[in-house]
């Protein structure tokens, strides 16, 4: 990445940063929300999904913001603070991804821009949801994916498998991407 490149990056950061904390703040809550924080509570507090209490969702996201609840605190806002940060990441990992692999900053710009305006992104990522760590994960794992050659380490290409086994552990239908990933992986060899 070029200079220019990096800076942009951080301004990106920056202002998506501003944007998904104020989404987070200001939507309303969502059902599930009180559901997904309770069972991170319970996770702090040494129970197991699925043994102590009743969970339906793959069972990674009450650990990670259990957590996450240890450094910031257990409340609301912390847990949706949390959320804007990896909404946030998720942008630069797509503003990285398209700037790469088109070689112009503005590319990746104008792709961060698509993704923090899309009606499927703003109103559910930077809530208490599983979509943003799901995607956190999947994203580099695909990154790594769309590259992959020949000469791709062997540890990268494991790496992008932790991220997607990680993905999936968050959101169980992930499961289902696997072919897709299958797909990808073939045609590079």
């Amino acid at each position: 990445m070029t200079r220019t490149s990096k800076l942009v990056l951080i301004a990106l950061l920056l202002l998506q940063g501003a944007f998904f904390f104020y989404v987070s703040q200001h939507r309303l809550v969502d059902d599930d929300e009180g559901y997904y924080l309770l069972s991170s509570r319970l996770v702090i507090d040494h129970q197991t999904p699925y043994l102590d209490f009743f969970y339906q969702q793959a069972p990674l996201l009450p650990y990670v913001f259990g957590g996450w609840f240890k450094v910031a605190g257990i409340s609301w806002v912390a847990a949706r603070v949390f959320c804007a940060l990896l909404s946030t990441l998720v942008g630069g990992f797509v503003y990285w991804h398209v700037a790469r692999e088109t070689g112009k900053w503005l590319a990746g710009a104008c792709a961060v821009l698509l993704f923090v305006s899309s009606s499927l992104v703003f109103p559910w990522y930077p809530i208490v949801k599983t979509f943003a760590l799901a995607m956190l994960f999947l994203f580099p794992a695909y990154m790594v994916l769309a590259r992959l050659s020949r000469e791709t380490p062997g540890w990268l290409v494991g790496a992008a498998g932790v991220l997607f086994a990680l993905s999936a552990g968050t959101r169980s239908y992930i499961v289902g991407l696997l072919r897709g990933f299958r797909v990808s992986g073939k045609r590079a060899n």
